[in-house]
């Protein structure tokens, strides 16, 4: 399946740390609409391309979402799910923890 919606893929404005945890954004579209973001960043240095070929993946519906599972959490979260990404041959897995601190912006 192609990767769309609801969660979006963006380019940080300064990048903290390459293939690190980060503090992800997240937007909560009403009851049960939750969107998460993913550092293009990351995923492009996983997937073995350049963030701007994120982005042009995506439009064209090359960059599949092939699978998920649930795993543990590894920074303090209370639940984890890992999102596993291709383009061509290649697949990486971005994990997003849930469940832990929290604010508004």
């Amino acid at each position: 399946m192609a990767f769309k919606g609801p969660n979006i893929s963006y380019r940080p404005t300064a990048q903290r740390t390459i293939g690190g945890p980060e503090m992800t954004p997240i937007i909560n579209q009403g009851k049960a609409n939750w969107c998460f973001g993913i550092n293009a960043v990351n995923l492009g240095l996983d997937l073995r391309v350049g963030s701007e070929k994120i982005f042009d993946h995506n439009r064209a519906r090359t960059l599949f979402l092939v699978g998920t599972e649930d795993v543990a959490p590894t920074h303090g979260a209370t639940a984890a799910k890992r999102y596993v990404f291709q383009i061509g041959d290649v697949q990486a897995g971005i994990t997003i923890e849930t469940g832990g601190p929290s604010g508004n912006a």
